[in-house]
Formats: structure tokens, sequence, C-alpha cells
């Protein structure tokens, strides 16, 4: 069977590209995802201080 790619410096480079690409949408979606803690930290505060 024959892979899709190639065994060579060019695929390789292809696959770098890849994996770089994919980083970058990892670690914005992480980012993302911690600007989102204040926020809930805020809400928590904010239920918490009308149920006292």
């Amino acid at each position: 069977m024959e892979s899709m790619i190639n065994d060579t410096v060019q695929g390789a480079i292809y696959l770098s590209v890849i994996d770089m690409i994919l980083l970058i949408v990892f670690l914005y979606a992480m980012g993302q995802l911690f600007k989102l803690f204040p926020l809930v930290n805020k809400i928590k505060f904010t239920l918490r201080k009308k149920g006292n």
C-alpha cells in the first residue's frame, strides 16, 4: 500500500508545514479557552453575591 505522503525531503517538509499549522490552531484554541476562565470566575462571583 502506498502512503499519501512520500518518504522524501518534500514529504518531510509537507508534514512539517501541516504540523506547524495544527500547532498554531491548537495554541489559538487554548488561548481562547484560557480567556474564558476570568469570565467564568466573574459569573460565579456575581451569582454567589446575588445569593447572599
